[in-house]
């Protein structure tokens, strides 16, 4: 009797162990967008360049997951996407070709995180932009910046 009992219990414990790692696993959520953390981005601006110091993002994303999005004066925007993990000039993808965007991935780590830049060149001075980060697998918006350029 107790070692029917003691089957039992156990199995009742292996079917509780593979329905709770069964639950997590349906909770885990890959394709959520990373967060911002708490450092800011800082933006320098002349009339055709700007930097974009990247923040702190939670997880650090590949920036092969992530677009750019560069508005001109609310009116045109263009779609830039990221070649590679490194260093790299981001590809012209869709829309209007506003300027050119380059990566630096300053921890050479191959991932995006605080202290990163996107160095924008080719700019119209005395505009306004919007650059957005882009999470590509669900095209949520990670981050968001306002600037412009002076005359």
């Amino acid at each position: 009797m107790r070692g029917d009992l003691l089957i039992a219990f156990s199995a009742t414990l292996v079917i509780l162990a593979v329905l709770v790692a069964s639950f997590m696993m349906l909770t885990i959520e890959e394709e959520d967008p990373p967060q911002i953390g708490p450092w800011p981005p800082i933006v320098s601006v002349g009339p055709t360049a700007a930097d974009v110091r990247l923040g702190h993002y939670e997880p650090h994303p590949n920036p092969t997951d992530l677009k750019v999005i560069l508005e001109l004066n609310g009116t045109h925007s263009g779609v830039y996407r990221f070649q590679s993990n490194d260093d790299n000039v981001l590809i012209f993808e869709s829309g209007t070709d506003i300027a050119t965007i380059h990566y630096v991935d300053l921890a050479d780590n191959q991932k995006v995180n605080a202290g990163d830049k996107l160095k924008i060149t080719d700019l119209y001075p005395n505009s306004d932009y919007v650059l957005k980060l882009i999470w590509s697998p669900t095209n949520d918006v990670v981050d968001t910046w306002k600037f412009s350029t002076p005359a």
